[in-house]
């Protein structure tokens, strides 16, 4: 028991390490309002709607082409939102072209706004960038003024994410990596000396004190 609380205590001080590097990143993001960045991605019968990890709030809007509100989610904690393609009542939407308009809030009370164009065909979707000039007259009238460059950033399903996200869906915290495996350091990360002290492998095994652990938990050395 012992040994087990020692190896959580050591995992949970490791991901506490992280803070300060993610609270300088999050600080320029929100000296400059263009680099807040909010994506969409659709897979099959669903859009996922990811914003920046400082943002605190998420919203989803979905209106039709004459300007009538589908589906809005209203506020909900978070920077992380899956749409299953329905509208208010759970009922599929049928096939048409849909605007979309994503609001989300930081920890500074900011709002950001983002809009983009999906294509529901056989309940599958497809989603793509769009422009306050691309959207009709009632529309403009039911959302009202929006920002320049409001577009989402669109992620195409299949292309190669490699980024380490962390993200928050209004129920629970998660560290997600595109790709390989996930590594815990210590040190100064922007001149290059930080030290790996955990390993988290594709294949679930974690190792301490070693790069390539062999078993579900890998201790190298003394516990």
């Amino acid at each position: 028991m012992l040994k087990r609380n020692a190896i959580c205590s050591s995992f949970l001080m490791l991901i506490l390490s992280l803070t300060p590097a993610l609270a300088q990143n999050e600080v320029a993001k929100t000296n400059k309002t263009s680099a807040v960045a909010i994506t969409a991605s659709a897979s099959g019968e669903r859009v996922r709607f990811t914003a920046p990890s400082s943002a605190v709030q998420i919203r989803l809007e979905i209106y039709n082409s004459t300007g009538r509100k589908l589906f809005d989610n209203e506020v909900r904690g978070g920077n992380v939102l899956d749409w299953h393609l329905q509208d208010g009542q759970a009922e599929p939407l049928a096939d048409d072209s849909y605007l979309c308009v994503v609001t989300v809030k930081s920890l500074s009370g900011k709002l950001s706004q983002r809009i983009g164009s999906i294509r529901v065909d056989k309940s599958t979707a497809n989603m793509e960038a769009s422009a306050a000039s691309q959207m009709t007259a009632q529309q403009t009238e039911a959302i009202g003024p929006v920002e320049e460059n409001a577009a989402l950033t669109v992620l195409k399903e299949g292309e190669t994410q490699t980024a380490t996200v962390i993200a928050h869906n209004g129920t629970e915290g998660q560290i997600t990596r595109g790709n390989g495996a996930l590594s815990f350091r210590i040190g100064d990360f922007f001149s290059g000396k930080d030290k790996e002290q955990m390993r988290l492998t594709e294949d679930g095994n974690l190792g301490i004190g070693t790069a390539t652990p062999q078993a579900r938990l890998d201790v190298a050395g003394m516990i």
